[in-house]
């Protein structure tokens, strides 16, 4: 049974998750042995904006506690990405004169999940060494980079903290069906080893 629903009012998703982040439990990942520490925080996408707003002052109150948040957004990493390469500027151009297929071809490279983007949250995390790891932009990077591979390559790679991953869409388990993500209503793919936040005890 959930323990509370991912949908249920904002107020009452905030308590929740400052209340499981403080919790030794979470932070020294004292679950099954065969169990990472990802988890996977659903919300509506029309509640982006609050739910953006809610992650900056979960964030302050865990900072307050002494708790260190490594909150990466996977858009301006990819626009850091761009950057360094040298590439933004004509990426920029490219968008707006450009079918969306073949520019999605072009960026495609540049994205890959194993090659680059994953070794970039590596990086920052190694840099930063936080206590709890946030992952957002997860819809504004849709469809270049996709949940299940940032989520499949990083459980190869970096398990020693909590990562959350902050999702636009639904995560539902089904003994049947499986675990899937599903963003804005198109199925993302499936992916069983993460929790849903609101499922678990502080």
């Amino acid at each position: 049974m959930a323990i509370i629903n991912e949908y249920h009012e904002a107020h009452v998703r905030f308590e929740h998750l400052l209340k499981l982040m403080c919790s030794r439990k979470f932070l020294d990942m004292t679950g099954p042995s065969n169990d990472i520490p990802y988890y996977i925080c659903p919300f509506r996408v029309e509640e982006t904006i609050q739910v953006y707003q809610h992650i900056g002052q979960l964030k302050g109150a865990l900072e307050l506690k002494q708790i260190k948040v490594l909150d990466i957004n996977l858009y301006r990493l990819c626009i850091e990405h761009f950057s360094a390469l040298g590439v933004l500027d004509g990426f920029i151009a490219d968008e707006t004169r450009t079918p969306r297929n073949v520019f999605f071809e072009s960026i495609s490279g540049l994205t890959d999940t194993e090659e680059f983007i994953c070794p970039l949250i590596i990086e920052k995390i190694n840099r930063d060494i936080p206590d709890i790891i946030f992952i957002t932009g997860v819809g504004e990077v849709y469809p270049y980079i996709r949940s299940h591979k940032i989520l499949s390559t990083m459980e190869s790679k970096f398990t020693e903290k909590p990562l959350v991953l902050f999702f636009p869409g639904k995560y539902e388990t089904d003994n049947v069906k499986g675990s899937n993500l599903t963003l804005f209503g198109i199925l993302d793919d499936k992916y069983y080893r993460a929790f849903n936040i609101y499922h678990c005890e502080p």
